[in-house]
């Protein structure tokens, strides 16, 4: 379950803010834009398609380290750091290449929800294969 998704994203000139750096917020939706890339890159998508299977993030833990600015190449690097139950733990490192430097660690907590239910999935069988290996039996 060593699987690492790097994504790469240039701060552009709407992400900086009238301090003249990139809002925290932003720094949310580049987490999950990069979730999204991990779910592509090692999870077939179809099959949650198909399912009706819908990732909800439940909580998230973040800790900003430096400012990002515009220009700067962010590299973020997602894994999953721990599969429950019922909830996962991605783990998430926004890197500043201009600046060497971390600039961001975030720990992601979501549930697998049926999308018929609105229930969330209790990870055996089906659901924590897919989360475990991107396919089901």
């Amino acid at each position: 379950m060593n699987r690492i998704c790097t994504s790469n994203i240039r701060i552009q000139g709407f992400h900086i803010d009238v301090y003249g750096h990139v809002n925290n917020a932003r720094y949310l939706e580049f987490l999950e834009i990069a979730r999204w890339e991990f779910i592509e890159q090692f999870l077939d998508k179809q099959i949650a398609i198909d399912r009706n299977w819908q990732f909800v993030v439940i909580h998230v833990d973040i800790h900003y380290r430096k400012p990002l600015y515009f220009n700067d190449l962010i590299q973020i690097e997602t894994k999953v750091k721990e599969i429950g139950s019922v909830k996962t733990t991605m783990e998430q490192h926004i890197l500043s290449t201009s600046q060497n430097a971390i600039a961001a660690t975030a720990f992601v907590k979501f549930v697998l929800v049926n999308g018929n239910t609105g229930r969330p999935l209790r990870l055996q069988g089906d659901p924590l294969l897919y989360l475990q290996t991107g396919k089901i039996s």
